[in-house]
């Protein structure tokens, strides 16, 4: 996306205005004289006052009556001045919101690195613990929608889904609809409160002796920092937020203004929970199988937050787990970097859709059924530093010099920071109102950005084919590890358990060798090997088979490698389209041969 630029059109449009109101004068068939004299005129208009106002204040002589001509040139100015600051307006609106547009964009982008970033650390990690000094690991995390060679795929299979976002690999989508965008938020509730209140920012102003002083303003009494919205989470735009808060100030901030008007602190700066719990209802009884929750972190906040629970409900009454009817605790922490995983359990073989793994997201792909209400819980444990800010409300009387601060003023609680005259039995007395804040304060909060609640249609085959990942030497050895979730409908018929990801590696991209991961068990015959031995010496194949290997030979020496996953889902089953197998993460082991 190209950066936005401000071009300001104000000199282009009172230029057009002013030739077109000199050509009026000039009419259709003007003399020379008449042309220089317009373009002599045309300069002292335009050039001698640019960027300057086209309106002239032009005062009547007493004792004359004005010309109609006159006032309606006038008239014509004003009008035509209006009209630029309004094409200015719309051109300063809409850089603003290219600007954030841009900026979103390259968050998203130096997201994606730092994602690659963290694939990279991964793989740098393994080879760490790794004593095998031959020993490499090319490890893919799909958090880089550039991990699939697109150039290389079978043209009669549908490419696989790489969600960059949420970091899985699911069989290609042959539909896709977001009911959030259809749906409203029935209910809120929780120990806090919605949006941006108290919080204060200081700022400097210039007075009209150009004395600079200090003073502070809440962020909310702009309306675009308001975040009070509870259904900017369902309109799927980027620049829409919803904030819950509970926020507090030391005792002694408190006890020096008297506490008067501090009702709203909630909340010791440690060993707090923020719980909020909204329900969204969608537009009638929807089948859904896919839920999504993109995060909102405040500036210097703590970058995270837990979804406690999701549930779903067809009449709002009865509810149940996304995963288990009784059982609807996620406990999923939402961190604004990539999820990781310690070695020991990278690869342990869980088919826990409700651990399934997520990056800066929370993604729940879970078995399809009709519901019309969602319910979720989040939970925020940890405060942030943040300035923290009071209105306070003074009187005196106009002969009096101090202030007595005094409760708030409810005439006056919508009024702008300031002082105000009121007579009270004659005597003119003087209220100040003004806003005061604690740079110590602290608050708990719970963002969110969207919530996405979906309903996805899946193909029957997909595939994916990595890049050839290359290697300094000849390959001896090759084992898979990888992290799969397979839907619990898939597994009725045990004998396909294997079935629904499959793998498959070449060194030459001609020649394919099926592969199964180190987690796998053998239920049939056919159960591909578990190591794959290249150029090695047949010896002692009982041992092979013990520990499912198979010894491949090659025309050419291997040193490079692709892996190519081919995903399936069952067509017997209820609801199959609606069904996908997920893979989070693979790990390639390559075993390079001794010189």
């Amino acid at each position: 996306m190209k950066r936005p630029e401000l071009k300001s059109t104000i000199e282009d449009n009172q230029l057009k205005y002013l030739s077109e109101k000199i050509n009026k004068k000039l009419g259709p068939s003007p003399s020379k004289e008449d042309l220089e004299l317009a373009k002599n005129e045309l300069d002292e208009e335009y050039l001698n006052h640019l960027g300057e106002p086209l309106y002239k204040k032009e005062l009547f002589h007493r004792g004359q009556v004005p010309f109609v001509e006159d006032f309606m040139e006038t008239m014509q100015d004003i009008t035509a001045d209006v009209d630029t600051l309004y094409q200015e307006h719309n051109n300063s609106s809409g850089f603003a919101l290219d600007s954030f547009n841009y900026m979103h964009s390259e968050k998203k982008r130096l997201t994606s690195k730092m994602n690659g970033l963290n694939s990279l650390v991964g793989d740098l990690n393994l080879i760490a613990k790794e004593s095998d000094k031959d020993s490499l690991y090319f490890k893919e995390s799909f958090e880089d929608p550039k991990s699939m060679d697109t150039d290389f795929q079978i043209s009669s299979i549908d490419k696989a889904q790489v969600s960059s976002n949420e970091g899985v690999l699911t069989l290609g989508r042959s539909s896709s609809e977001n009911l959030s965008l259809g749906a409203d938020v029935a209910s809120i509730q929780g120990n806090g409160d919605i949006g941006t209140n108290h919080l204060a920012r200081r700022i400097q102003i210039e007075d009209e002796n150009g004395r600079t002083e200090e003073k502070y303003i809440f962020t909310a009494s702009n309306e675009e920092t308001k975040n009070d919205d509870v259904n900017a989470i369902l309109d799927n735009r980027a620049d829409t937020i919803l904030e819950y808060q509970m926020v507090n100030v030391p005792d002694s901030f408190i006890n020096k203004y008297k506490r008067y008007d501090f009702g709203w602190v909630k909340g010791d700066q440690k060993g707090e929970t923020l719980r909020l719990k909204l329900v969204v209802e969608l537009d009638g009884e929807q089948t859904i199988n896919w839920i999504n929750v993109n995060p909102y972190h405040p500036a210097n906040s703590t970058n995270k937050v837990n979804v406690y629970s999701i549930r779903t409900s067809k009449d709002g009454f009865e509810y149940e787990g996304l995963f288990e009817k009784d059982n609807y605790v996620i406990n999923s922490e939402l961190n604004e970097n990539s999820q990781t995983y310690r070695l020991d359990e990278l690869f342990d073989g869980s088919n826990d859709f409700s651990k399934t793994k997520f990056t800066n997201q929370g993604v729940w792909a879970f078995p399809s059924r009709q519901a019309r209400f969602v319910e979720f819980v989040f939970d925020q444990t940890d405060s942030y530093r943040e300035i923290i800010g009071q209105e306070i409300y003074s009187v005196r009387t106009k002969d009096q010099d101090f202030w007595t601060q005094i409760p708030k003023v409810t005439e006056l609680e919508d009024q702008e920071p300031g002082e105000y005259t009121r007579y009270i039995d004659g005597v003119q007395t003087i209220y100040k109102k003004e806003v005061i804040a604690s740079e110590n304060g602290w608050r708990y909060a719970i963002g969110l950005r969207d919530i996405n609640i979906m309903s996805y249609r899946f193909k029957e085959k997909s595939s994916f084919i990595s890049k050839r990942y290359e290697v300094d030497g000849e390959i001896s050895k090759v084992m898979l590890y990888s992290n799969e979730k397979i839907p619990e409908s898939y597994q009725t018929v045990v004998k396909y358990n294997n079935d629904w990801i499959t793998y498959e590696v070449s060194f030459d991209d001609i020649n394919w060798f099926s592969i199964s991961p180190m987690h796998h068990e053998p239920l049939n015959d056919d159960f591909p090997a578990k190591i794959l031995e290249l150029n090695g010496n047949e010896v002692d194949l009982t041992s092979a088979f013990q520990v499912h290997k198979d010894l491949i030979k090659t025309d050419t020496t291997p040193d490079g490698i692709r892996l190519r996953v081919t995903l399936n889902r069952p067509e017997d089953i209820e609801d199959a389209e609606t069904t996908t197998p997920l893979l989070e993460d693979y790990s390639l082991r390559v075993v390079r041969k001794e010189q």
